[in-house]
């Protein structure tokens, strides 16, 4: 410590209360609480938007191995079925219009043929839509959980806000409708004073 009269005193200093006494400055210890107020509000929710993201990967995951691999198994049956519809579709037809011969002429067969390879063009795109979709849950869900375990640390709140209105979003939602509460909750939490100023400190 500082004994020279003529050079001044570390008594009053911020560093010399720390060791002496224990405490930091008002500054700081209202800082330190902001922070842990602001935990205490997110980090049930943000914990909860977590889990159901991850459960909602893991689902989507398996569920588009089993359709999406069950489609491609069954693809014939599908296009047959297809196909069958649509000779059926002829069928009554000739018989709307008043034809004797319920058998396809060779007209008909030719656009039945035409009709049977747009089946098949059917099936590959309907299948590509639904990897697409499953992918684009996927991406969703995945950005949601980041956003998420961020949130939990008070870290990136444009990305927890977006996250949470996506969670909102019943096509975007962490296991659909499960996640519309909790990103309502994450929103009202992220909108309190004391978690917008803790995200602002905390980058």
């Amino acid at each position: 410590m500082n004994t020279d009269p003529s050079q001044p005193s570390d008594f009053g200093s911020s560093q010399f209360r720390k060791i002496q006494f224990g405490h930091k400055p008002h500054e700081e210890i209202k800082s330190e609480d902001i922070e842990r107020s602001a935990r205490e509000r997110i980090s049930v929710p943000a914990k909860i938007l977590l889990i159901l993201s991850i459960l909602h990967i893991a689902g989507l995951a398996i569920f588009a191995m089993v359709y999406v691999g069950g489609m491609t198994v069954n693809k014939g049956e599908w296009v047959e079925y297809w196909n069958e519809l649509a000779r059926e579709q002829h069928r009554a037809n000739k018989r709307t219009s008043g034809a004797q011969n319920p058998r396809l002429n060779k007209k008909e067969e030719e656009e039945l043929k035409k009709v049977y390879a747009w089946n098949e063009n059917l099936f590959a795109i309907m299948l590509t839509a639904q990897i697409i979709q499953f992918f684009a849950g996927m991406c969703f869900a995945v950005f949601i959980a980041v956003a998420a375990r961020n949130m939990m640390q008070l870290k990136r709140r444009r990305q927890a806000y977006i996250a949470s209105i996506l969670s909102v979003i019943p096509f975007t939602a962490p296991l659909f409708i499960l996640g519309i509460p909790i990103g309502i909750w994450c929103l009202i939490a992220l909108g309190h004073p004391d978690v917008k100023r803790a995200f602002d400190r905390i980058k």
